[in-house]
């Protein structure tokens, strides 16, 4: 099983736990909350896979460490899941798991996950166009995620669902040379 669909997995288990989407976004947050703890203070990472410590303490003392260190408390659903997850020896999932969670819980909030990827930063009123241009093309509202590459050179590419527009400057580039070559076997 890959990463993505075990994470998957994991995701839909904590949706169906939680059952009332008015309760996704808080439980998001905590999950959040929890990644950002474990990036900011790195030993907390190693202590949830310390095996000599039963995994409840591992996770109760995480837990009352990002109260203290953050002023968040976490959700019991969110101990649970840190819970069975050391556990099972999989806490190494948990970025993958939110990723997958905040996709589903957009789904289900109506929405097509779009991804859109640029060599730079966008304008919120680059993005709010793109939003409504998107909005208009799939016929359903679009929550839009941007990341950057400077791989691309220029241009954006966007994948929303099963559709995908490639608009990045490497793209057109690789276009351009395949019908170059096309044309120059077709002339021999």
């Amino acid at each position: 099983m890959t990463r993505a669909r075990e994470a998957f997995i994991w995701a839909q288990a904590l949706i169906d736990v939680t059952g009332a989407i008015e309760d996704a976004d808080r439980i998001g947050e905590n999950i959040s909350f929890v990644l950002k703890a474990l990036e900011k203070y790195r030993g907390l990472e190693g202590l949830l896979a310390y095996p000599s410590i039963d995994a409840r303490s591992r996770v109760m003392f995480v837990s009352e460490f990002i109260k203290e260190a953050l002023g968040q408390d976490i959700e019991p659903v969110v101990v649970s899941l840190l819970e069975l997850l050391i556990q099972r020896r999989k806490i190494g999932l948990l970025k993958d798991i939110m990723k997958a969670y905040d996709a589903a819980i957009i789904e289900r909030k109506g929405f097509v996950p779009a991804t859109v990827i640029s060599a730079r930063g966008l304008t919120m009123r680059q993005i709010e166009r793109l939003r409504g241009v998107l909005e208009g093309r799939l016929g359903r509202k679009v929550e839009i995620n941007v990341r950057q590459d400077p791989e691309i050179i220029g241009g954006i590419r966007v994948v929303a669902g099963d559709t995908v527009i490639d608009g990045t400057i490497s793209s057109i580039i690789r276009r351009i040379f395949s019908f170059q070559t096309n044309s120059a076997r077709q002339r021999m």
